[in-house]
């Protein structure tokens, strides 16, 4: 008697989304399935049932069986071979009534559930917190035993999204699999990240692994992921997140809300004026040109006039300034900066708008070992140049650019670090914010004795 053999095949059938055949000896009768793999690798895999067994299918393998049961709703597989011997086909009823049959193996069942318990404790320590969950998230998060109320209203960016005075300070966007791939090819996701990075912390959760993109049905091979990397590139400041299940994410949105929301409370007690314990407070200084002047600042020479201004070679600070401090703004959509280590300078109009500080003449303030080069990159940046000053590039999102002024001040002792440090909080000091285009505070001032 001839010994029972699981057989796998091709499928002659050029239109089927299923490319593979595969023969189970059962009891009472050979079932044959349509695979989308000959072997599940790392996610189990999906089939659907067969007409019959086709002529002239192109037999990949052919391997003796030492068991092929029925228990309730699967059929347990074993293989009499070393390797890849144990799988099991699973039968179930999806929406509708229809029969989904899925062949996993215990590694992809393992995968399929990650195992993991989710922690009980609270995140970044909120003893409650309120998430608004957008009216159009058809089936949201429910955050249950969890410390959290949901409130349920339109969001203009979003999903989940935690605010502090009626300002959105955090928001997510969540897609599964299936939407993120779509909104990439359409190009729709471009224009949901260009609205989240309008925000103080944003994010996109997806409820999938990565890997799972490479296994998209109907598209070229590595195509989506390009897309997915070109826009994270774009807009790097909202990470997209890939988690393995629905649960898993849920729970990361818990906890990136709560510690977005943590760290802007953090912020806002932080104090505006950064001199050491015991060192006597800053001067209120001006930043208006006159003031500037007094303070050592000179130069006052548009970015074009640089490589004619005999800048010094020596250290120092210097800053940019506004011709017209009282003049409306104009932001432009794309900056004219160069791309540096493939990082497009370009940023969100509403960014800029929020980082805006009215009535400011000076827009960014920095500091150089040698004036002359880094003024020189920062000029040259703007011109479209890939050149190394990412910091300061939102002015090059000025209608006004060209115009802009530059002023320095040359240092014979001080730290360049130290005097930045100090400019930049006697101007939060006047101002309660850093200038436009200053995105941290710069090192912190030291005290003489440490």
């Amino acid at each position: 008697m001839t010994a029972p053999t699981f057989v796998v095949a091709r499928n002659p059938d050029a239109g089927s989304s299923l490319p593979f055949l595969v023969r189970l000896p059962v009891a009472g009768g050979d079932l044959i399935l349509k695979t989308r793999e000959a072997w599940p690798q790392s996610t189990k895999v999906y089939c659907h049932r067969a007409n019959g067994w086709p002529d002239g299918a192109e037999v990949l393998e052919e391997v003796p069986v030492r068991r092929c049961v029925r228990r309730g709703s699967a059929i347990d597989l074993v293989l009499d071979r070393r390797v890849r011997y144990r799988s099991q086909f699973v039968f179930a009823r999806v929406a509708g009534g229809r029969e989904a049959i899925f062949w996993q193996t215990a590694t992809t069942a393992r995968a399929a559930r990650p195992g993991v318990r989710m922690p009980t404790a609270r995140a970044s320590k909120q003893r409650e917190l309120v998430i608004v969950v957008d009216t159009r998230e058809r089936y949201p998060f429910k955050f249950t035993k969890r410390p959290v109320t949901v409130a349920r209203r339109a969001l203009s960016a979003g999903d989940y999204a935690v605010e502090r005075d009626g300002e959105l300070v955090a928001a997510v966007e969540r897609k599964t699999l299936a939407q993120v791939a779509g909104d990439l090819v359409s190009g729709g996701l471009g224009f949901q990240l260009a609205e989240l990075a309008g925000l103080p912390a944003a994010a996109v959760v997806v409820e999938d692994r990565y890997s799972a993109l490479f296994k998209l049905e109907r598209v070229r091979a590595g195509w989506v992921p390009e897309l997915l990397a070109q826009a994270q590139a774009r807009y790097s400041n909202v990470p997209i997140v890939f988690c393995e299940t629905r649960a898993l994410a849920e729970e990361w949105t818990y906890r990136y809300l709560a510690a977005a929301l943590g760290g802007h409370d953090a912020e806002d007690r932080q104090p505006t004026l950064l001199a050491a314990p015991g060192e006597p407070e800053l001067p209120d200084m001006g930043f208006d040109r006159d003031a500037l002047t007094a303070a050592g600042f000179t130069g006052w020479v548009r970015f074009a006039d640089l490589p004619d201004a005999d800048a010094p070679r020596a250290p120092g600070v210097y800053v940019v300034t506004r011709a017209e401090p009282t003049a409306p703004r104009q932001f432009l959509s794309l900056s004219s900066a160069g791309w540096f280590k493939k990082q497009d300078p370009t940023v969100a109009v509403q960014e800029l708008d929020r980082r805006w500080v009215h009535g400011a003449a000076t827009l960014y303030v920095g500091k150089a070992t040698r004036l002359r080069t880094r003024l020189d990159q920062y000029r040259r940046h703007g011109i479209g140049e890939p050149v190394g000053h990412w910091g300061g590039r939102y002015i090059w999102q000025l209608a006004e650019a060209s115009d802009l002024v530059v002023a320095w001040r040359e240092l014979a002792a001080e730290d360049p670090a130290d005097a930045e440090a100090e400019l930049l909080a006697a101007f939060e000091r006047r101002y309660g914010a850093l200038p436009f285009a200053n995105l941290t505070r710069g090192r912190a001032r030291q005290s003489p004795s440490s």
